[in-house]
């Protein structure tokens, strides 16, 4: 059976395969739209090892982005009846480009900045690389969690990981050789073992302490900072 997976978008849910995709979003009138995309086969040259894994990231990317776009034309369509205009490519762009940044302050420079104070206050968390590690690393995994926590208040997210639960079900019925109906689907759990938040929570506990002495980048810049400072105070 070929494996399925896919994500979560404006009031609806995008589905890969192998093959191709196709993204059902409901409009404001309770309708559902349909969108479906067949894929060219992958050069052999990007099934290599080290090579996929990039070229998986970028195309899931680029599918997302599409997916979304889709699905806030079809969601927001109302609105642009009423003479608001539609979300445009740039918009979504810009979104994007604003999330990366903010993701990378949050989930990078905030946990070493952390790792950094308490290295200054504790000298063995300064001189040891596997320590920074782990206090970079372990503020890194709760920020993750507290960043998930907190944006399911907001009322719109909420919605999505309500339809992330949904898309999970049906790739479960999918993967038991049912037919894909609601019944089917309602009986099982809203999450997956292959999902990406939850493989991002674990690369990340994993992550923890695993560099090797001295090769840390957070480690490195916390040894190089005291110097530089010294350097430019003098």
């Amino acid at each position: 059976m070929k494996s399925v997976g896919g994500q979560a978008v404006i009031e609806g849910v995008m589905m890969k395969s192998p093959s191709g995709w196709s993204v059902a979003v409901r409009d404001p009138k309770g309708e559902i739209n349909f969108k479906t995309v067949r894929t060219k086969k992958t050069n052999p040259l990007f099934k290599l090892p080290f090579i996929r894994g990039a070229v998986a990231l970028m195309q899931a990317l680029v599918i997302g982005i599409k997916a979304i776009e889709f699905s806030g034309s079809v969601a927001y369509k109302e609105e642009e009846d009423n003479g608001e205009k539609p979300i445009s490519s740039w918009a979504i762009g810009l979104s994007i480009g604003m999330a990366l940044i903010v993701a990378i302050a949050l989930f990078k420079f905030l946990p070493l900045l952390v790792a950094t104070l308490i290295g200054n206050v504790y000298d063995g968390v300064a001189k040891s690389s596997l320590l920074f590690n782990v206090v970079d690393g372990i503020t890194r995994v709760c920020v993750f969690l507290l960043y998930v926590y907190a944006i399911g208040f907001w009322k719109e997210m909420k919605r999505v990981f309500e339809y992330h639960g949904a898309e999970h079900k049906v790739i479960y019925t999918f993967e038991a050789g049912e037919e894909c109906t609601v019944a089917n689907a309602r009986k099982y759990k809203p999450y997956h073992p292959r999902c990406g938040t939850s493989f991002l929570l674990i690369v990340m506990i994993i992550s923890i302490g695993h560099l090797p002495e001295n090769l840390s980048p957070g480690y490195c810049c916390c040894q190089f900072w005291p110097v530089f400072r010294s350097k430019c105070s003098s």
